[in-house]
């Protein structure tokens, strides 16, 4: 394997802030692009939400912000500046 087939296979991930749609509580996560989708895990490593990109919807958002939800729920995940 060359180093770019292993850069391309490698996970792409950011930290976030995560809103369950369940209570007001945001939760500092690490998002995570995967072939298939979109993985979101807590800071110890828990996994509050896996979803695949077809699911996937912008949300209103600040013009410095990242707001990604899945379709027909509350759950979001933000990408901060």
């Amino acid at each position: 394997m060359t180093a770019m087939e292993a850069d391309a296979s490698a996970p792409v991930s950011g930290r976030a802030s995560y809103y369950d749609g369940v209570s007001a509580a945001r939760h500092q996560v690490t998002v995570e692009l995967t072939p298939t989708g979109l993985r979101v895990h807590g800071t110890d490593g828990k996994l509050f939400a896996e979803w695949p990109f077809d699911a996937l919807e912008s949300l209103s958002a600040p013009d410095d912000v990242l707001r990604l939800g899945r379709a027909q729920s509350r759950a979001g995940a933000a990408r901060d500046p």
